[in-house]
């Protein structure tokens, strides 16, 4: 396991291995060209924006995390910098820590997040440990050291290590018996430090006040990601999606298990959708530049509403609609392909078309459909709402809009060569 406080044990665990592996190349001019939580969901280098010198870093961070030291991590700077002709801001020393451990110090800190969920239920309290040995204490993170909260104390949501540039800091979970044995029969009031001039969190750097394991997993964080993207310039904001397509799909890894609940309690007849919204993907280069020009492969044009935020996501309940059966009998077929869902929206073969909801058709609305064929020469059709509002809970106090699975089911292949799909990816057949 990773070890915050030095480079003792410097192997990546998996949960924070996943962390980094899933974050998207972005390029960026300035350093708070992404904010916060973008962070959980974007890699960046400030001042980098070619996405082959983002991939160049990105491996020499990745060996960082595996166990390489600082300065073969500082060989590998130089050799890029020389490579690309790169200006950057700061000595030499200094910027290439900054990239190296600011990426180690947030995966880890994102692994153990995930870690500490699963262990909540045994350890259902958190203890702020500041990192001894170090030169320049922050005052404050010393005051915290010590400090016992419930771990779903709201103080975390800001407070979550790290809280700065350099910050050492961890959480140590701790068990009721734990906490007897220093004495305490419930856990600390939160903290309760006034802000500073600039209205940031005492004791916290700017942009560094979220918590970056919620941010990881947090579908509201995910769409403003996806926001940030889409009001990228078309070049970036095109390789970025491009990029986001070949990330390992860990991001999705609950999907599945949504899918298989549904399809038990569909066989059941006992469907109790949770109202729980998940991401699914990304909008394809190709795609967003057809919705942007309103113009499809044949040149038809077409109007869509603006896609505020690349992300595609679902909610169980249309999972539950999808899967709807009066007998409990669930095709398997459909089955299957709701659990592609993420796979097959990454796919660059998979049919992409817009369904311009001719007026002359009832309950209609315009749509983004993802298709692919069945062995059986039928098709699974997927159908996208754009920049609507639903998704549960957390999507509901953001007041977000995204992109939605209204329903997926399977069709005959002259279904999707009607006159009111305009084709913007791949081919019907």
């Amino acid at each position: 396991m990773a070890d915050p406080q030095g480079r003792a044990f410097n192997l990546p665990f998996k949960e924070q291995a996943a962390f980094f592996q899933r974050k998207v190349n972005v390029p960026t001019q300035r350093w708070d060209d992404l904010q916060r939580e973008d962070h959980a969901h974007g890699f960046m280098v400030a001042g980098v924006t070619r996405m082959d010198m983002l991939d160049d870093f990105r491996q020499a961070v990745e060996q960082y995390q595996a166990g390489a030291t600082l300065e073969q991590f500082r060989t590998d700077f130089d050799r890029i910098v020389a490579k690309y002709g790169w200006s950057y801001r700061g000595s030499r020393n200094w910027r290439s820590r900054i990239i190296a451990e600011t990426n180690l110090r947030t995966s880890y800190q994102a692994g153990r997040w995930e870690q500490l969920q699963a262990i909540k239920h045994r350890r259902p309290y958190w203890e702020y440990v500041h990192a001894d040995g170090e030169a320049h204490p922050r005052p404050q993170h010393l005051a915290w050291n010590g400090k016992v909260l419930s771990a779903d104390d709201p103080w975390w949501g800001v407070h979550y290590p790290p809280n700065g540039w350099g910050c050492k800091c961890t959480v140590r979970a701790l068990s009721p018996r734990d906490l007897a044995a220093r004495g305490k029969d419930g856990p600390d009031p939160a903290p309760e430090d006034p802000p500073q001039a600039d209205g940031q969190p005492a004791g916290v750097d700017k942009s560094f006040d979220y918590n970056v394991g919620t941010a990881a997993r947090s579908m509201p964080a995910a769409v403003r990601f996806g926001q940030r993207v889409m009001g990228l310039p078309p070049a970036w904001r095109d390789a970025v999606l491009a990029d986001a397509q070949r990330r390992p799909t860990d991001l999705f890894a609950d999907w599945p298990a949504v899918v298989t609940r549904a399809v038990g309690e569909t066989a059941a007849l006992a469907r109790q959708p949770k109202g729980t919204a998940h991401p699914l993907g990304f909008l394809r280069p190709q795609v967003a530049q057809a919705l942007e020009a309103g113009a499809g492969l044949e040149e038809r044009r077409f109007v869509a509403p603006r896609a505020d935020t690349a992300l595609l996501g679902a909610d169980d309940t249309q999972v539950y609609h999808a899967l709807r059966s009066a007998t409990g009998a669930v095709d398997a077929r459909l089955a299957q392909a709701l659990k592609e869902l993420p796979q097959r929206l990454a796919d660059p073969a998979t049919t992409v078309l817009w369904d311009t909801a001719p007026p002359d058709q009832r309950n209609a609305a315009p749509s983004l459909i993802y298709a692919w064929a069945l062995q059986d020469g039928r098709w699974v059709k997927a159908v996208f709402r754009l920049d609507e509002r639903r998704g549960g809970r957390a999507m509901r106090k953001a007041q977000l809009a995204a992109n939605w699975l209204v329903t997926v089911e399977i069709v005959e292949a002259y279904n999707l060569a009607e006159a009111k799909y305009v084709r913007l990816a791949g081919e019907v057949k």
